[in-house]
């Protein structure tokens, strides 16, 4: 069979679909620092706005000319604007449109309601146009007749104010020339000064005329529209600046909680492959153990695949010693080791558990053992290995016949029981102990009596116990919980596996309990002979040593 062929294209769609999934992912984990900000801004905007009375508002427009048609007609060179010059002159003559005293003539012609120059001001604004040679009046008011009716009573009184302005002077200066006039005519002298000075009057009388034109009152179709309260737009606002607020506090506290979310994060940051991942208990309690109490149940699938994973690793040897452990506490090593010791006796195998987490031993107390006699005792020669190894009855269950593919039969005999070694007495120094060549010893001599051996052991990154047993073991497997594990942990814990004396096997995730539910186990089952078990996802509370500073529930 030929190996596919992955294209650039097919590359780049995948790592769109993988940066989909990783924003659906951030967006569900954080749901309610993005949903809860929006929800507060939203309500802000409500209630800012809704109280508020109704104003509509009416608009006018003044053109103001370029050109400068007085200068034209007296031969006077023209001043060229550039765009930000003429910008200027529009932002002048707008600031002057809003003096006191064209309001005060607005009020005078339009007719008051007895509010004042100040009131009228505040709700009037006048802005030049960037876009075209415009000032622009807009006025508020609660009546949009009277808003369109004061905007355009502003805009004309802008005009005759401006225009009074441009030619103030001229007007003095004719007032000066009449009146010099008014004194030659009745003597009838100097006939050529009259008539020079008739000259200059009428000229002036032009510029007049023409200065008047610069600012000039455009007529445009009624254009009134309510500007408060705006509810739609400003809810809409208020509900996009606070999601944009969710994300950015949510993305803020993505990167300050160093919590790892994904199993592809393990894998980038161990470079070990990931060989499983193991779901929530169906029932909490310390006592229930997957495997023995509910093996048909979905759920148990997974520890028969994580087995199978295993096999694949070492294809032409199913035997050795498998060290389980984890970075810190609560992240569900011993359940894990419990469960995959019974799937490989499931298989038809000879296993044995051992319980070497010497800290905080609990194989004993899952099986019902009572305290007593353990490996501790039969290193120290108190007791034989036979005496502290107890034979766990899993008698009637199903194994895979290895003889005849496809068929299954009956456990009997050796095959039918897991042997337990609990940890027995607790040595003053439990890392000195494991540490020692008897320890070792032990468990080559378990190896050549059993097929596997899986050893339950302490977190690696707590004590060095784990450590000091690498060198008596085949292989290890990392146990690790979603939620618990943290970044920095990681890097630490890469940095202590590459110096491990034995390679670790791969990871398995822990603690998923809705992956089943998602993928439609548990409803409609029996075509597999899983019957119709009700899949669950609770988990229990797991209390941690202090010091470790974490609090887990473990699967």
């Amino acid at each position: 069979m030929g190996h596919e062929t992955v294209t650039a294209p097919v590359l780049a769609e995948r790592e769109d679909r993988v940066d989909a999934a990783s924003m659906m992912s951030f967006v569900a984990r954080r749901r309610w620092a993005v949903i809860v900000p929006a929800v507060v801004l939203l309500a802000a905007a409500l209630a800012y706005t809704l109280p508020q009375k109704r104003l509509f508002q009416g608009n006018a427009y003044v053109l103001i000319s370029r050109e400068n048609l007085a200068s034209t007609v007296s031969g006077d060179p023209q001043v060229e604007y550039t765009s930000d010059e003429f910008f200027q002159v529009q932002q002048t003559q707008a600031d002057l449109a809003r003096s006191p005293l064209v309001a005060q003539r607005v009020l005078a012609s339009v007719g008051g309601s007895g509010e004042s120059v100040h009131e009228l001001l505040a709700r009037t604004d006048v802005a030049p146009d960037r876009s075209a040679d415009f000032i622009v009046f807009e006025v508020r008011d609660p009546l949009p007749s009277r808003a369109q009716a004061l905007s355009v009573a502003f805009a004309k009184q802008y005009v005759q104010y401006a225009n009074q302005l441009d030619t103030a002077s001229i007007a003095a200066a004719k007032a000066n020339v009449d009146q010099s006039l008014a004194k030659l005519v009745p003597t009838a002298k100097n006939t050529t000064l009259i008539q020079s000075l008739t000259s200059k009057a009428q000229q002036l009388e032009t510029l007049q005329a023409l200065q008047t034109g610069n600012a000039q009152y455009v007529s445009t179709p009624v254009d009134v529209s309510q500007v408060q309260p705006r509810v739609i737009r400003n809810a809409v606002l208020g509900l996009i600046l606070g999601l944009i607020v969710g994300v950015l506090v949510a993305l803020l506290r993505d990167r300050v909680d160093t919590r790892v979310r994904s199993a592809e994060d393990i894998a980038d940051a161990l470079g070990y492959p990931l060989l499983g991942v193991l779901p929530a208990p169906a029932r909490p309690g310390r006592d229930f153990v997957l495997m023995r109490d509910d093996p048909e149940s979905p759920q148990a699938e997974a520890f028969r695949m994580l087995t199978h994973s295993l096999d694949y690793l070492n294809p032409g040897e199913r035997t050795g010693i498998l060290m389980v452990t984890s970075a810190v506490a609560g992240e569900g090593k011993s359940t894990t080791a419990a469960n995959l010791a019974i799937a490989h006796t499931r298989l038809g195998r000879r296993v044995v558990l051992v319980d070497l987490d010497l800290r905080r031993p609990t194989i004993g107390p899952r099986f019902g053992l009572a305290e007593g006699y353990g490996l501790t005792d039969a290193v120290v020669g108190n007791a034989t290995l036979a005496e502290v190894t107890t034979t766990v009855d899993l008698a009637g269950a199903q194994i895979v016949d290895g003889e005849r593919p496809g068929r299954s039969r009956k456990m009997t005999g050796s095959k039918a029981e897991l042997a337990v070694v609990p940890a027995g007495t607790i040595p003053p120094a439990p890392g000195e102990f494991l540490a020692s060549a008897a320890v070792s010893e032990v468990i080559r001599q378990l190896k050549s009596d059993y097929d596997v051996v899986v050893l339950d052991t302490p977190p690696l990154l707590l004590v060095g116990d784990s450590l000091s047993l690498a060198p008596a073991v085949d292989g290890i497997l990392l146990v690790s919980r979603l939620g618990i594990v943290r970044r920095p942990i990681l890097k630490e814990l890469a940095r202590v596996l590459s110096q491990a004396p034995v390679p670790t096997l791969g990871f398995v995730v822990t603690g998923t309990g809705t992956w089943l539910r998602a993928s439609g186990y548990g409803r409609s089952n029996r075509m597999y002979g899983y019957g119709e078990p009700t899949v669950r996802s609770t988990s229990h509370e797991v209390e941690v040593p202090a010091g470790t500073g974490t609090s887990s529930q473990v699967g």
